[in-house]
């Protein structure tokens, strides 16, 4: 009865962008629970360096490597695009050191907080920092409950170049109660997240036109604290796609491939899918509906499947707040995963 949720950091348990290290903790402890096991500690497991060489070698030959500037259309609080004519701004010129001036910006896309991530860039030399001010997730099993609250679920994005960019993720801090209804157990966790560290990079329709694809390649590394981080490196490849549609609806699609360390050791795959509808209500208010899955080949371990929406708001061009809620649909994810959260770019 476990969902895979930070964005994002650690993805809280109603996302899947990037698969938070707890969620392992969690799924794990369910099938323990369910199998009369005694909830115990979790300790460290191995990790796979030549697979992480292939990840850091893909991310940081991708993140140089040269991208032909695409055409210009704004995007709007939920990270899509608008069929807009053109500008004429020869963006290869602005990168990390030379900064794309603040009359040349492209209007304001944070990922957050959909699970799906948008394929649109930060302007070279500037910040824009995702943050969950507050999540919360519960999943109430047969047999067992999990109650989890985090603070500071963090993506801070720098832009480098006109088409890629250097994404840091974490969760400031997580607590997790988790209470075996037949013996009356409890375990608690709580503490700093792993890290993330991955890439965007835009292939196609940062600057225009209807339709935009990127590529984000990320890694994991093992500094979260005991039940709390997965204690083993994990690295994955995402696909995200954006289309514009009729009616001022957007529409965002994301695949992704990750390797996760499981508990006592070894590693396992999983395929993380998402479709997300969005649409503006007003100049300042958007919405979303999405539908995000998350397949394991762990054994024994069913299908996650969510229903997510929420709410933007987006003053001015360069914050916003959000609010929201991703419900589970499959026995497997969580039941409820609520979420307030904000953005800045400076």
């Amino acid at each position: 009865m476990l969902n895979t949720l930070e964005r994002s950091n650690f993805e809280p348990f109603g996302q899947f962008q990037v698969l938070p290290a707890t969620h392992m903790v969690w799924r794990s402890l369910c099938v323990a629970a369910e199998q009369s096991k005694p909830l115990e500690p979790w300790g460290r497991r191995s990790s796979t360096p030549n697979l992480m060489k292939h990840f850091l070698n893909i991310i940081l030959i991708i993140a140089v490597a040269p991208v032909a500037p695409a055409q210009n259309t704004p995007q709007n609080p939920t990270g899509t695009a608008e069929i807009l004519p053109t500008k004429a701004i020869d963006r290869s010129r602005y990168n990390l050191f030379n900064p794309t001036p603040p009359t040349q910006m492209r209007d304001f896309a944070p990922d957050r907080p959909n699970i799906t991530n948008g394929p649109y860039t930060v302007d070279p030399g500037h910040f824009l920092l995702e943050l969950g001010l507050f999540e919360y997730t519960r999943d109430n099993g047969a047999h067992v409950r999990l109650d989890g609250f985090t603070f500071g679920d963090t993506n801070v994005r720098l832009g480098v170049t006109s088409n890629a960019e250097m994404d840091l993720l974490f969760t400031a801090y997580s607590y997790f109660k988790i209470r075996d209804k037949d013996t009356g157990a409890h375990l608690k966790q709580s503490g700093f997240s792993d890290l993330t560290l991955r890439s965007k990079i835009n292939f196609f329709g940062d600057d225009g036109g209807s339709f935009a694809i990127g590529l984000i390649p990320s890694i994991t590394f093992p500094s979260g604290a005991d039940g709390v981080g997965n204690r083993g490196f994990a690295g994955g490849v995402g696909f995200p796609v954006q289309f514009a549609l009729p009616g001022d609806f957007q529409l965002g699609i994301e695949t992704t491939i990750q390797t996760v360390h499981e508990p006592g050791g070894g590693s396992l795959f999983d395929y993380l899918n998402s479709i997300s509808l969005g649409h503006q209500i007003t100049k300042k208010l958007s919405t979303y509906v999405e539908f995000a899955t998350d397949v394991s080949t762990a054994a024994h371990t069913g299908w996650i499947g969510t229903i997510d929406t929420a709410l933007v708001y987006q003053p001015i061009n360069n914050w916003q707040l959000d609010a929201g809620v991703n419900i589970g649909v499959t026995r497997a994810a969580n039941d409820l995963f609520t979420f307030v959260g904000a953005a800045w770019r400076y």
